[in-house]
């Protein structure tokens, strides 16, 4: 198991001891949660595995039963992340953290199921327990996508009341074993010392012991021992554990009923395991040590400088940090680890497994001179790998100046093509890394080209329809769009969103994210049908993925919405952002940013519905929310309050809506500075409200400054530039000032001509305003 994946367990062997490849008696199953209540040792496990064999696709297997840590609901979670890792494909890293793991699942098991069927089968689904009062079930979402099927078996009691709950349908359990004659024959055995002594071992044992192994433990005549024991266990040919939950209560009712008597085991396996040359006997025998409460062993273990090393590898990383947290909170071992840091001895190879462990605790950050010093020791090695892994950290670190950080990536890159091929995983990656620091400087020019030359190496490595590109293509687009060039950010997108759809299936997570992606594009361009349905297919994807309840499914209600109020649908966008605004109230509650930004969308259709006073409740809402989540100087909060000044201004209610454009024009100039689009933009609103009031001698010298600003800024094409212009124009006509109001009008106009060959709905507003300069009739704006 070592060296085919390095985030494996031991429970990993264990359960493929326990899995011949036929076994028990198939039943139907169907997708959702199927629940099988027994009795323990009554072939339960071997009835779901075999009907779960039977359906379409793979199977995941986990018996919670069978001793270890398969008790354990946090290795199970890491045990299925990692087998759907493992069987589609997935390069994203294995979340360390319990909470995040729980909370990956659901986008994982989405992502899965679009590559086709699958089934987990979990096993004595009542000992998957921390505290051991009642099963785990907190793993389970609540939403199963399409393909996915789970099958749990349990005792009868309480506990398969609580799993019933989660289920979708029982199968009737015809047992397969007579459990009085399997507790009768095993008692009768007990009295035998040498088959009492191989179950014990086999009791202690985490992932089961070779005949080799027990033959160290228990002495001679093993071999026979276990063929007299072979109804009560399982063997794949090589490792022998014990065959269920019922099975070891027994093996332990007698001697093992003394803790200390368990303790002496453990301590004696540890010891065989530390002497070993099998694989992960160093994890095994510390897993060994901590059974037997010896602390201080274990704490001693967790700081050698050949276990720190071993922490690059995902599953040891996983295992130690179980007992490190034990040890203390994560400022204790932030100081524990600084300690072996300043020991100054630890090989170059160590301080990277130390520095992981700390990354994986999460909370603190890595200090930066660990890095420093790592890199010191690995040019002393005269190991170069570990020389780029140590620069491209340091490149990336938050306390390195930004005049270093593209220094040291140009040295890892360096590093990495003179030891790599071009299409190299380690390469491809920093130069993602690299792109990614090119964009955040601001200098995009060098991230477009960075992300060009991270693209030519996956295709040379992955081939041109390699899934691996929609990330890198979806990012230079990005980096396109900030830039203004939306064509060249449509075309990649387009590329991004076509290879999802062949190498990942229309159901896939990331087929939705493109089509969003696509949609925000075509959305920015005043695409509004192909906008929308882009955003439906978005919508329908992330709904059968997730639940109609989910986060996610909430942000595509509210980009559809967006979409659907451009187009002046506002009954329609009402509807989508309620339903968004009841998934986000119950999910994340009234003071948060998702649910301010619900607030505030639906309040702007309401507005646009002539739904006035509810539409200012909501803003009012959403005001508090942003200034409970972000403060009252955060773009969000001055967004909201522009939305709530225009809508006073617009019901008429000018004197409580200056005062709000007016805090709202301070905060954009602290923000982002006076000829800022936002700051313009509020100061147009701000001249709006005194066109409308009859205080033409206020708002005409703003339109001025607004209109000369956003020239410079955004162009004569921008919707501001232009809503400022209809603004003075009619301001000008009204004053009967026609001539200079037709040369303001015919400037714009010719402006927008000579860039865009059709005209913009802004600029239809402006040919409209002018064709109305020669008319007797009052115009409406």
């Amino acid at each position: 198991m070592s060296d085919l994946d390095e985030t494996m367990l031991p429970e990993d062997r264990l359960m493929a001891v326990f899995t011949p490849a036929d076994s028990g008696k198939a039943a139907p199953l169907a997708e959702g949660v199927t629940l099988l209540v027994g009795a323990a040792g009554s072939g339960r496990a071997d009835q779901l595995l075999a009907s779960a064999r039977a359906l379409e696709g793979w199977t995941f297997f986990h018996h919670a039963g069978l001793g270890g840590e398969a008790h354990n609901p946090d290795v199970f979670l890491w045990r299925l992340l990692s087998a759907l890792r493992r069987h589609c494909g997935f390069r994203d890293p294995l979340p360390f953290d319990p909470a995040v793991m729980r909370e990956a699942l659901p986008n994982w098991l989405a992502r899965a199921a679009a590559s086709g069927p699958f089934s987990i089968v979990l096993a004595d689904a009542e000992s998957l327990s921390k505290g051991g009062l009642e099963p785990s079930l907190d793993w389970l979402p609540e939403h199963l996508p399409e393909g996915v099927t789970v099958a749990l078996s349990t005792r009868p009691g309480p506990s398969a009341e609580l799993v019933r709950e989660r289920a979708d349908r029982e199968l009737n359990h015809a047992p397969d074993e007579d459990i009085a004659a399997i507790r009768s024959s095993l008692r009768a055995l007990l009295d035998d010392a040498a088959a009492t002594r191989v179950l014990e071992c086999l009791w202690a044992a985490r992932d089961g012991l070779t005949q080799a192994a027990l033959s160290s433990l228990c002495g001679e005549g093993v071999e026979g021992t276990l063929q007299t024991l072979a109804p009560f266990l399982r063997s794949d040919g090589q490792r022998w554990i014990l065959s269920s939950a019922l099975v070891r209560e027994l093996a332990a009712s007698r001697q093992l009923a003394d803790h200390g008597q368990r303790q002496r085991l453990h301590l004696q396996l540890a010891e065989h395991q530390a002497g070993s040359s099998e694989p992960d006997s160093a994890l095994l025998a510390l897993w060994h040590l901590a059974a037997a409460n010896q602390h201080d062993q274990v704490i001693e273990q967790l700081g050698a400088p050949d276990w720190l090393a071993a922490m690059t590898r995902a599953g040891y990383r996983f295992d130690a940090l179980r007992y490190w947290r034990r040890t203390g909170d994560s400022a204790r071992l932030s100081a524990r680890f600084q300690a072996l840091v300043e020991r100054d001895d630890l090989p170059a190879a160590a301080l990277l497994g130390l520095i992981r462990l700390q990354f994986s605790l999460g909370g603190e950050g890595v200090p930066r001179d660990w890095f420093t010093q790592g890199l010191g020791r690995a040019v002393i090695e005269g190991d170069e790998l570990l020389q780029a892994t140590f620069l491209e950290s340091l490149g990336a670190h938050s306390d390195t100046p930004l005049d270093e950080r593209m220094k040291l990536l140009g040295q890892a890159l360096d590093i990495r093509q003179r030891l790599h091929e071009p299409g190299h995983p380690a390469l491809r990656a920093l130069l993602h890394l690299l792109a990614v620091r090119h964009e955040e400087a601001g200098d995009l020019d060098a991230a477009i080209a960075t992300y060009r030359q991270g693209i030519e190496a996956v295709e040379q490595a992955a081939g041109s329809d390699s899934p691996e590109l929609i990330s890198w293509l979806n990012n230079l687009a990005g980096v396109y769009k900030a830039c203004g060039e939306l064509k060249e950010a449509d075309g990649l997108t387009r590329r991004a969103l076509k290879l999802a759809r062949e190498q990942l299936g229309r159901r896939h997570p990331t087929t939705a994210s493109c089509c969003d992606q696509l949609a925000g594009i075509h959305y920015m361009s005043a695409q509004y049908e192909t906008a929308e349905e882009l955003f439906r297919e978005a919508l329908e994807i992330t709904e059968g993925a997730f639940g109609p309840e989910h986060s996610a499914t909430a942000a595509c209600l509210n980009n559809l919405g967006t979409v659907v109020d451009a187009r002046q649908r506002y009954g329609e966008a009402e509807t989508l952002y309620r339903r968004a605004l009841k998934i986000r109230l119950a999910l994340h509650g009234e003071h948060h940013s998702d649910t301010a930004s619900s607030l505030h969308n639906l309040a702007t259709a309401l507005e646009a519905a002539g739904k006035g006073a509810e539409a200012e409740q909501l803003f009012r809402r959403a005001l508090d929310a942003w200034d409970q989540v972000s403060g009252q100087d955060s773009p969000a909060f001055a967004t909201t309050l522009l939305g709530l000044a225009d809508l006073l201004r617009d019901r008429g209610a000018w004197a409580d809506a200056e005062p709000l454009y007016r805090s709202d024009i301070e905060i954009w100039r602290q923000l982002v500075g006076p000829e800022h689009p936002h700051t313009l933009n509020a100061i147009c609103g701000l001249a709006q409200l005194y066109a409308a009031g009859d205080k033409p001698e206020l708002a005409e010298p703003l339109l001025q400054h607004v209109i000369e600003g956003a020239a410079r800024v955004v162009g004569k094409t921008d919707a501001l530039y232009m809503e400022a212009v209809s603004t003075l124009a009619a301001l000008l006509r009204d004053a009967g000032r026609k001539p200079e109001a037709r040369a303001l009008l015919e400037s714009a106009l010719a402006a927008h001509s000579a860039q865009l060959a059709m005209l913009s709905a802004p600029a239809q507003k402006l040919k409209r305003l002018l064709d109305s300069l020669d008319s007797s009739q009052p115009q409406i704006h």
